[in-house]
């Protein structure tokens, strides 16, 4: 059998495979509850509706609120942050913290749209009219990168594309922003300890900028998780410094504020 026949064959099989697999989805088990889904959900629909959602949240910083007296959070009254606002489609609990962490740790790409669909919905509720030019992810630097093999900041921009509503465009730029400094991992760090850590980590691409400021007047910048905003902060300040008007953070989940302890 020559080659051009048995590529011809091969595809043939392969558009019937797909076909089949189009009108018999293959059951899974869920990655929550262990019922049955489909390979296309590897978390049912059941348990994504009863993911932690944020009934009240600052809209400044996306922090979780537990009432709707107070427009702003104490952190965003005592010092506004230079992101205009935080858009978070759950708050960091179980099991949305799980199956981020498996993203992230475990190379469990697959949890990454899902995840992301109940997020655009946000979003589209969020902008009626004016979206952001470019969505920026979180970069990783070099070193972590090679070590993890993928970024999850531009793999959520990227599915967020996907999906976003017919007729909106919003490109991922995944080269304006660059993590030119290693830093230490930011989990386990208090605020100041954040704050210093991620200080000078990272640098714009001026001549990027330059060659087309009216692409980057209003971005989002993207993130799996916030929880102080002290990395959203940092970028943020790097991009005004290079000229961007208004940036926007979008991210899976916001991590509540912590318990106060009395002494």
């Amino acid at each position: 059998m020559n080659v051009k026949k048995f590529t011809s064959r091969f595809f043939h099989g392969y558009r019937l495979a797909c076909r089949n697999l189009t009108h018999h989805p293959i059951n899974v088990q869920c990655l929550v509850c262990c019922d049955t889904s489909v390979l296309s959900k590897p978390v049912c629909d059941h348990c994504v509706d009863n993911f932690p959602v944020a009934e009240v949240c600052c809209p400044r910083c996306a922090l979780p609120l537990k009432d709707t007296l107070s427009e702003l959070c104490a952190s965003c009254l005592k010092s506004e942050p230079p992101f205009t606002c935080c858009l978070a489609a759950y708050v960091y609990d179980f099991p949305v913290d799980r199956l981020i962490r498996n993203i992230k740790y475990s190379h469990r790409l697959e949890l990454v749209a899902p995840l992301v669909t109940p997020l655009v919905e946000v979003l589209t509720d969020h902008y009626q009219q004016q979206w952001p030019d470019r969505m920026i992810p979180v970069p990783l630097h070099p070193k972590k990168l090679r070590q993890r093999g993928y970024n999850q900041a531009l793999l959520i921009a990227k599915a967020i594309a996907k999906q976003l509503p017919e007729g909106i465009h919003c490109p991922v730029d995944y080269r304006m922003v660059k993590r030119h400094r290693h830093t230490d991992a930011q989990q386990g760090l208090s605020v100041k300890g954040r704050r210093k850590n991620i200080k000078g980590a990272f640098v714009t691409e001026h001549a990027l900028y330059s060659q087309h400021p009216q692409q980057y007047r209003h971005v989002a910048l993207v993130d799996d998780v916030v929880t102080t905003g002290e990395t959203a902060k940092e970028v943020s300040r790097v991009l005004q410094k290079q000229g961007v008007e208004q940036v926007d953070v979008w991210c899976l989940a916001r991590t509540p504020a912590a318990p106060f302890n009395f002494v």
